[in-house]
């Protein structure tokens, strides 16, 4: 599974490439691998809040194998090692500003 875009953003980074997303609430696109009946694979829109100093480990599930169709899991999430929620959260403040203006 790969994120295809933040916020209407286009994200370029590979299958399995972290990615560094700004604490909030963000709108996300992800495709996932093709089934194994499938050709092509299946690009959905998700709204995930991301907490600071989290690291999200997601996944897509499917039903059977074949099927095209996922959802979104959270696998699991930890606490990024030295990381200062405060200057997390004001960096996000000071990007939003600078978005609105």
């Amino acid at each position: 599974m790969r994120i295809v875009s933040v916020d209407g953003s286009i994200q370029f980074a590979g299958p399995s490439k972290p990615i560094q997303i700004s604490p909030g609430s963000r709108s996300i696109v992800f495709e996932a691998a093709p089934g194994s009946g499938a050709r092509n694979g299946v690009q959905k829109s998700f709204a995930l809040k991301v907490e600071p100093c989290t690291r999200y480990f997601l996944a897509a599930r499917r039903q059977l194998a074949m099927d095209a169709d996922w959802s979104l899991v959270v696998d699991k999430t930890e606490a990024v090692p030295g990381c200062n929620i405060e200057d997390e959260l004001l960096k996000a403040a000071v990007a939003a500003n600078s978005q609105n203006n």
